[in-house]
């Protein structure tokens, strides 16, 4: 019988994990100037339908609102970001954003389908 290493399971999957995730993140930034924005956290870019989401966390999306010119997003570092509207789809019980793109926001970029998600809940 061979135990269970959560260690050796964890270094086996985030490669994997990362190479399937990577060309839907971005960085959430707070912008500081029309070229400069500060990391504050990470999001995904997901497509549902006709609809070009980010989803991200909530207490990211405030971090970054809270700087003077508000929140924006960077699919490259050095790129100048892309400020974000306010349409956002959320509620108080959960730590979970989900911003409205428009059609200019981050022309080229890819977008994971939504079908692609696991809807198993256990």
């Amino acid at each position: 019988m061979v135990a269970f290493d959560p260690v050796s399971f964890v270094a086996g999957t985030v490669g994997p994990m990362a190479e399937h995730t990577f060309p839907y993140v971005c960085s959430i930034v707070g912008i500081e100037g029309p070229r400069e924005g500060e990391h504050v956290g990470s999001g995904f870019r997901v497509v549902s339908g006709t609809r070009r989401l980010l989803v991200t966390a909530k207490h990211v999306m405030e971090c970054a609102r809270a700087f003077p010119l508000g929140a924006g997003f960077v699919e490259k570092r050095g790129e100048p970001p892309v400020r974000l509207a306010q349409l956002e789809i959320g509620d108080d019980i959960s730590d979970v954003v989900v911003v409205v793109l428009g059609e200019s926001d981050e022309a080229g970029a890819q977008f994971i389908p939504v079908s692609q998600f696991d809807a198993d809940q256990t």
